[in-house]
């Protein structure tokens, strides 16, 4: 038989590359029509989180052009150490955008990461299929389920929750092992899931509890010693060892810098998911419109994966439970109810007894988990796999219609559920020139504080401070407050002598913090009651039309 081309082997990824990259244009429209001005939101209601994953990955570039130098040393908090260790460090998906940045600009270069993650989502979930025994049109297909999945698009706006595309990679180098155990497929396992880390540890960290899974299943498949000899030792230890090097300077920092941070109850349970959740439509979506008693409102989570995908999912599991792929498929559905009930968190309980914390208590990082409902993008990752069973089911049998049922019924689950018109928030580009932040450049170090502070603990007052934070990022100075996934105590009480600026004895607190500078919003400061005594003992060194600088200097 003669061999293919590799142009023919590439072939079918080519077109369905070219067929993903189209819809995740249509998906996230209008996204492309301002992909240098505006950035999406997802179902947020503000603009926080999107413009902290900006300054993360402006960071990470920041970062690389320096060696990654004082990576973990983000300027904020000042003077906290490892201060970008108390969130998501996206090194792997800053990669891409430090690459575009030049060309598109930093909006324009962080929508088109974000295109790039839906796209490697779709590829990736094909060869998850493929490996996992679908046939490759139906693999081509169910790609476009992965491509328009609920739960991604809904996190539009939290840019590290749409980067599936390492997690599916794992998923497939497992999927190869239940069929053909081998060293080389641990290894790739490693390496992926490294890159888990790297672009999510919210995932590796849900991805891991089913690994460890897999990991019973295969063990207790391995009756004979032949199974586990093909595997042998090597390829193990060498992806312990990749893994570890890759891993050890984010696990090891991250477990030094949170050690002391926990999240309270109420936090844990409010970000666990409800019976509810699963049945919410997701707003915008043409399910929504159809029955609107029955969509998602603001402010409440859409866990739904969509009944089309649902029935698919059902389908490809009756038709292959039997035949060949029967054992990955047994663990694929063992895993999705096991996905399913721990995304309940602690909303779940047996009697008295949350099934969760014995969770929080054995595995390492879960006791800091904020959102337990995040382990739904598993629920629906696997039915995208039984549903890429069922195309492929239907693509085998030989009725006239069976070519076009794929195509259609694809067509009606991204119709039923994908927020038509996407969510989009233009950038405050302006306020990155500001006159203030060029004079405070050319200043004496000294740490800067943002005032006035997020005036509550709500996300969206946080919008002004991510907004100085990429501002900080020009003006090179450190910023005594900011935003993350978790806050150092001394935030609280910087924010609260900020609150009180200009004070006499709040600045005094705010000298011996060492803050140098206070940028103030002047139209904040009208509407404070002080001491015309107070600000005159301030020596206010730069004055602009919205925003003065005060030099606060030492006691």
């Amino acid at each position: 038989m003669p061999r293919r081309s590799p142009l023919a082997s590439a072939q079918p990824w080519l077109l369905a590359g070219a067929l993903y990259g189209a819809l995740a244009l249509l998906i996230t429209w209008p996204l492309g029509a301002c992909l240098t001005t505006h950035l999406p939101l997802g179902e947020l209601q503000h603009a926080t989180v999107p413009w902290f994953n900006l300054w993360t990955l402006e960071w990470n570039a920041d970062r690389f052009a320096h060696g990654l130098v004082g990576y973990w040393d983000a300027p904020i908090f000042h003077p906290a150490r490892n201060a970008f260790a108390f969130s998501e460090p996206q090194a792997l998906t800053a990669l891409p955008f430090s690459a575009l940045r030049p060309w598109l600009g930093a909006i324009g270069a962080y929508n088109a990461t974000l295109l790039l993650a839906l796209l490697l989502n779709a590829l990736s979930a094909r060869r998850f299929l493929r490996l996992a025994g679908v046939s490759d049109a139906a693999a081509t297909w169910a790609g476009v389920l992965a491509l328009g999945l609920p739960f991604a698009l809904k996190e539009l706006g939290v840019l590290q929750l749409t980067v599936l595309a390492p997690s599916l990679l794992v998923l497939a180098e497992l999927a190869l092992l239940f069929r053909v155990p081998s060293g080389a497929a641990v290894v790739r396992a490693a390496l992926a899931f490294a890159a888990v880390l790297w672009t999510c540890v919210y995932y590796a960290l849900l991805l891991g509890l089913l690994l460890a899974l897999a990991g019973v299943v295969l063990l207790a498949r391995a009756r004979s010693r032949r199974r586990l000899r093909r595997v042998g030792w090597r390829g193990p230890l060498l992806a312990l060892c990749l893994f570890a090097g890759l891993a050890a300077p984010l696990l090891l920092v991250q477990r030094s810098a949170l050690a002391a941070f926990e999240r309270s109850p109420d936090v844990i349970r409010r970000g666990s998911a409800s019976g509810w959740a699963y049945a919410r439509l997701p707003a915008g979506s043409a399910s929504a419109r159809l029955l609107p008693q029955l969509a998602a409102p603001p402010g409440k989570r859409s866990l739904y994966p969509g009944a089309v995908l649902v029935a698919l999912a059902i389908a490809g599991f009756a038709a292959d439970r039997r035949g060949p792929r029967r054992a990955f498929a047994g663990y694929a559905a063992l895993a999705l109810v096991v996905a399913l009930l721990l995304s309940f968190g602690t909303r779940l309980s047996l009697g008295s007894w949350p099934p969760y914390a014995l969770v929080q208590q054995l595995v390492p990082g879960f006791a800091q988990l904020r959102s337990p409902y995040r382990m739904a993008v598993f629920v629906q990752v696997l039915l995208v796999l039984f549903a890429g069973l069922g195309l492929s089911s239907l693509l085998r049998s030989r009725a006239r219609w069976s070519l076009a049922a794929p195509p259609v019924l694809v067509a009606l689950a991204l119709l039923e559920v994908v927020p038509w018109g996407a969510r989009v928030r233009r950038f405050p580009e302006p306020a990155m020139a500001e006159p203030w932040i060029a004079w405070l450049a050319q200043q004496p170090a000294g740490a800067v504080a943002m005032v006035p502070p997020a005036l509550s603990g709500k996300a969206i007052d946080y919008e002004p401070t991510v907004l100085g934070m990429l501002q900080g990022l020009r003006h090179r100075h450190p910023l005594v407050n900011g935003y993350s996934g978790f806050f150092p105590r001394r935030a609280d009480r910087i924010a609260h002598h900020l609150r009180r600026f200009p004070r006499a004895g709040n600045v005094r607190a705010l000298r011996r913090a060492g803050v140098a500078y206070a940028v103030v919003d002047l139209g904040w400061l009208a509407r404070q009651r002080y001491s015309t005594a107070d600000l005159a003992a301030l020596r206010r060194v730069f004055a602009g039309d919205r925003r003065a600088v005060y030099a606060l200097g030492h006691e």
